[in-house]
């Protein structure tokens, strides 16, 4: 009605209808007074002028008022239907039978059906999910005024569901009451959700599932979740865990080494990684390798931190296994090498001692003979002091070689871990009159390891060289030792003119108890192999057939050897 008043008033403007319709008042008054003088016989004139009077002076103003009334209602509805019509979502009116009263183009093209076909339908026609007896209850407890939102399903002409949101209110649509629909196709949400619900329960699964001991501590250091590998890592159900502190589950000297770490939190560190022995909860240790986030809020402050453990007990054992078995086959292979050198060790003590007798038996004659000097007597003295020294530095270096202690590591130069194992064979490398080639670098090839160890490996690969060469011709006999410096490393290569290896040993050479030669454990270069490794170092055999031997030995420069290189550089 409002709109078709509206259509008017703009077809013949304000003016006109104000006048049109004065007009008609005015007719229907004079109308009346006519009726009423000759049904009642009243004076047609008086009656008349008023009739005719009134209205034209009370009608207009209030018909122009009227007018801007119903041209306000006009735009107001038309506003509101335009507001409807360019919404992204559907707008559905039904009355409280659910008949649809209203929609717009939304709704159409949302259902895909045309405005007249839904305005034919009813609200039980699209909903698939819920009965009209149960949307009438929902509308009966609705107030006016007030909105409810309630998510359901809907059915398209062509037959398919879709989920909807819809926030239903109460307004007066003409006489009857209505409900107003705001409809919300939904199902990239449910989507949405639902691969967000399959993901958690992924990651649920994976985290549940883990071997590892994957948990979450608070700010406090308190456990806020633990999975269910805390029963195979800590022997403790999660619950016994959660809510407990995360450091009453190892030693007190175990904590303070750990909250060191925790406490580097504070000074902004992201993301961490360590070793730790936990207890389980019969008391036994337990090796964990431990990897964790810290998580943060906006503000920066630590909300906690979240990690996963690996179990590391077995490998553990392993690498302690695997150092005392380098202790037991480094105490083996120095009380073997001590048999084999015994000939030469021997000699090493006979010459000092055969000296010192010789100075002692010469001052006795001077002395018995009266041709004693104190001039003599102390150079006989002097000279027997020497070679106690000297006899006392072999005697020493046999302790070093025997004895268990735990491995050094300390600075050393190879070049004099070379010249003390020369000066050790001097006396065999005179004795078969083989001729020694040195090319050491001058530049200071310090390394950092086991002086003893090191010397130990030295002497093993220049003793098979000295063996080897006995089986020379003596005018032929020749060993090279040399040492440089490449790309921070130190090499050091021993290579001699012997017969070398066959071809078909090389591959066997670092293998265990396998030897060439006629007597011996076979252990000597599989002990040298494993003291280089233990240097993180590498050691290997490289020369052709009937070539003689060549030894390789790289060891990585010292740390500060290194930067006081680059340093110079």
């Amino acid at each position: 009605m409002v709109n078709w008043s509206l259509r008017i008033i703009e077809k013949i403007g304000n003016a006109g209808a104000t006048i049109c319709v004065t007009l008609v008042i005015v007719f229907i008054s004079v109308s009346i007074s006519y009726l009423d003088s000759i049904i009642f016989g009243h004076d047609l004139f008086p009656s008349l002028y008023l009739s005719t009077a009134i209205p034209l002076i009370v009608a207009p103003p209030t018909i122009f008022f009227l007018i801007h009334l119903v041209k306000r209602l006009g735009r107001a509805e038309m506003e509101v239907a335009t507001i409807i019509e360019s919404a992204g979502d559907a707008f559905l009116i039904h009355d409280l039978s659910g008949k649809f009263v209203e929609v717009n183009d939304m709704a159409c093209c949302t259902l895909g059906y045309t405005r007249d076909e839904l305005l034919g339908m009813s609200l039980s026609d699209i909903q698939t999910d819920r009965d009209s007896k149960l949307l009438s209850e929902i509308w009966r407890e609705m107030k006016a005024g007030t909105a409810v939102t309630l998510e359901g399903e809907h059915l398209r002409k062509d037959g398919s569901t879709f989920p909807v949101e819809a926030r239903l209110s109460i307004f007066h649509y003409g006489k009857e009451a209505n409900i107003l629909a705001l409809v919300r196709d939904i199902s990239n949400r449910v989507r949405d959700k639902l691969a967000l619900q399959t993901s958690e329960e992924k990651y649920r699964n994976l985290v549940e599932t883990s071997h590892d001991f994957i948990w979450s501590v608070d700010a406090d250091g308190i456990f806020t979740f633990v999975n269910e590998a805390s029963k195979r890592t800590h022997g403790y159900d999660p619950h016994e865990m959660i809510g407990k502190p995360f450091f009453d589950f190892m030693t007190e000297e175990q904590a303070e080494k750990d909250l060191a770490i925790f406490e580097k939190i504070k000074d902004g560190i992201e993301y961490f990684n360590l070793d730790s022995i936990h207890l389980k909860k019969d008391g036994s240790p337990v090796y964990l390798n431990f990897n964790a986030i810290v998580e943060r809020g906006a503000d920066g402050n630590v909300l906690g931190t979240t990690g996963s453990a690996k179990d590391i007990s077995e490998q553990k054992n392993v690498e302690e296994q695997s150092r005392i078995h380098r202790e037991q086959l480094a105490h083996v292979t120095r009380v073997a090498t001590l048999g084999e050198m015994a000939t030469d060790i021997a000699h090493e003590l006979n010459q000092p001692l055969a000296a010192i007798a010789a100075f002692i038996d010469g001052s006795l004659r001077r002395l018995k003979s009266g041709e004693v000097t104190s001039e003599s007597i102390i150079n006989a003295l002097e000279k027997a002091s020497e070679q106690a020294v000297r006899a006392g530095d072999v005697i020493q270096h046999l302790r070093d070689l025997i004895r268990r202690d735990d491995r050094k590591s300390e600075h050393l130069d190879i070049n004099d871990s070379i010249d003390k194992v020369l000066q050790l064979l001097k006396a065999d490398l005179s004795n078969k009159q083989i001729k020694l080639l040195l090319e050491l670098t001058d530049d200071a090839p310090i390394v950092r390891g086991d002086p003893i160890l090191l010397e130990q490996v030295i002497l093993n690969l220049v003793r098979n060289s000295v063996d080897i060469l006995g089986t020379v011709e003596s005018d032929r006999r020749q060993l090279k030792i040399s040492s440089h410096i490449e790309s921070r490393l130190v090499s050091i290569i021993i290579k001699d003119n012997g017969p070398g290896v066959a071809e078909r040993y090389q591959d066997q050479l670092f293998e265990p108890y396998f030897t060439t030669k006629k007597t011996g454990l076979g252990m000597g270069l599989p002990i040298c192999h494993s003291i280089i490794n233990e240097h993180d170092g590498q050691i290997w055999y490289a020369s052709e057939p009937n070539q003689g031997a060549t030894f390789h030995i790289q060891i990585p420069l010292s740390t500060s050897n290194v930067n006081s290189s680059s340093q110079l550089g």
